[in-house]
């Protein structure tokens, strides 16, 4: 004996669905949808609005990452516009014054190279050779000051990049 094919979500063993009650499910509650609606509603709002934490740590991220990107020549401007960021959340304020203060020794001795190389070192006198002696000595003294607070730097802007998802 054959059974004919019966659809799961039909009637069994004589149990006769109702036209005028159909099945309801727990969405079609009339305390449910509501409150499903208004769920919906506040996620949509949460996630519209921009949490100006991440959004000025993601600023800093971009300033930064653009000064380290830049060339050695290039590196005043993009130091001078994370200078210039304004910021009010105190992580990303404590980013930024690690990392300005580690570029701003590394910019500062990168512009004295620059300097002693454009000047003219041909046949210099005593005391001309003693004061490009002493400016080289800033320069690596800059350099290298910048080399150990870079450390600082790099801690803050990483801590950044997990608290905020940048």
């Amino acid at each position: 004996m054959t059974r004919a094919f019966q659809p799961d979500h039909a009637p069994k063993h004589g149990a006769v669905r109702s036209a005028a009650r159909p099945c309801r499910t727990a969405g079609d509650s009339p305390v449910v949808r509501p409150l499903f609606g208004l769920a919906i509603a506040l996620l949509l709002a949460c996630s519209c609005r921009g949490d100006p934490a991440k959004d000025q740590a993601a600023a800093l991220v971009r300033l930064v990452s653009d000064l380290r990107d830049a060339p050695n020549a290039a590196k005043r401007g993009p130091l001078d516009r994370l200078q210039a960021m304004t910021c009010s959340f105190s992580d990303v304020c404590e980013a930024q014054a690690a990392c300005v203060d580690a570029y701003k020794h590394h910019v500062h001795g990168i512009e004295i190279g620059a300097h002693l190389h454009d000047v003219d070192a041909s046949a210099p006198g005593q005391d001309e050779s003693t004061g490009l002696t002493m400016r080289l000595l800033e320069m690596n003294l800059e350099i290298e000051e910048g080399k150990s607070r870079m450390p600082l730097c790099e801690e803050k802007m990483a801590a950044l990049r997990v608290a905020h998802n940048v």
